[in-house]
């Protein structure tokens, strides 16, 4: 991990919507790859929310159809309930060294979607078994990384709720201090 992030009061007991609502959350830039996710999510007509801002913003929201929202720029201390009121996080970066956002999502109970760009996918997603990784750029990778979550969304969520939050933090905290 590369660092903490706000933590507050989860809700790890919600069901899930039907259908399950999906979220990005993040810059609205071209390494983030919105573009496909907002492809895909035109032309498979699930729920989609985009949280962020950025230089693509007005562009993107030209291409998209009415099952996706855009919620701008929000605070972090409002992004716990904007992840609980969402199922599945999705992160289909072209480059991605880390991915704190991943870390975020999965704290908040939302099994992961990303792209095997993204820096924390493999020690994150595929190692704990939270979600799946599908290859970036691949339009058909991402559609049946949605179809996958769907058929296994009860197995990506119970893993999800068994992470040890504290026991992370400590040990991200005690990395930082032996380097001192």
């Amino acid at each position: 991990s590369v660092g903490i992030f706000n933590k507050g009061a989860r809700q790890p007991d919600r069901q899930p919507h039907r259908p399950l609502r999906y979220l990005y959350v993040g810059r609205l830039v071209e390494a983030k790859n919105i573009d496909l996710l907002i492809e895909e999510f035109n032309r498979n007509g699930k729920p989609l929310t985009i949280v962020g801002n950025g230089v693509l913003e007005q562009t993107l929201k030209r291409q998209t159809h009415d099952n996706i929202t855009f919620l701008g720029f929000v605070e972090n201390e409002r992004l716990g309930d904007i992840y609980q009121e969402h199922d599945v996080f999705i992160l289909p970066s072209k480059y991605e060294p880390w991915g704190l956002v991943v870390e975020e999502a999965l704290y908040w109970g939302l099994p992961v979607i990303a792209s095997d760009k993204v820096g924390s996918a493999t020690d994150m997603v595929e190692d704990l078994n939270t979600g799946c990784i599908f290859q970036s750029g691949s339009i058909n990778g991402l559609h049946n990384a949605i179809v996958h979550m769907e058929e296994c969304y009860t197995k990506y969520k119970e893993q999800v709720l068994t992470i040890d939050w504290p026991e992370r933090d400590r040990k991200q905290v005690n990395a930082y201090i032996s380097l001192i």
